[in-house]
């Protein structure tokens, strides 16, 4: 079960996602909404694998390990990449599969 995200938290995301007209004129911590945008996409793929398995399941699957590579390679506080996470993910990889990583 998802976690319930207060109202700062919730107006990081909107942001983030919607990109408003009127912005924020400070910097917010980035790597928290980072870490939050990857966990509410992992929820929503396993929601849409568990409600249509049939639909797309190759793509939701795919999506599902992206996303948890991109997670697993940028575990580091502030989002910083994992080394040895980069090497196990990109050296375990399928045909399909791929293994997004985070810059900055």
């Amino acid at each position: 079960m998802a976690r319930t995200l207060d109202g700062a938290e919730l107006q990081r995301l909107y942001h983030h996602i919607f990109l408003p007209p009127q912005l924020p004129q400070a910097s917010d911590d980035a790597t928290g909404v980072d870490l939050q945008l990857i966990d509410l996409t992992l929820a929503a793929l396993s929601e849409i694998q568990q409600t249509h398995p049939t639909e797309s399941a190759a793509s939701v699957d795919s999506a599902i390990i992206a996303i948890k590579n991109l997670k697993a390679v940028n575990s580091f506080a502030r989002g910083g990449t994992s080394e040895a996470e980069l090497f196990r993910v990109l050296h375990g990889l399928c045909d399909g599969h791929s293994a997004p990583v985070l810059i900055h």
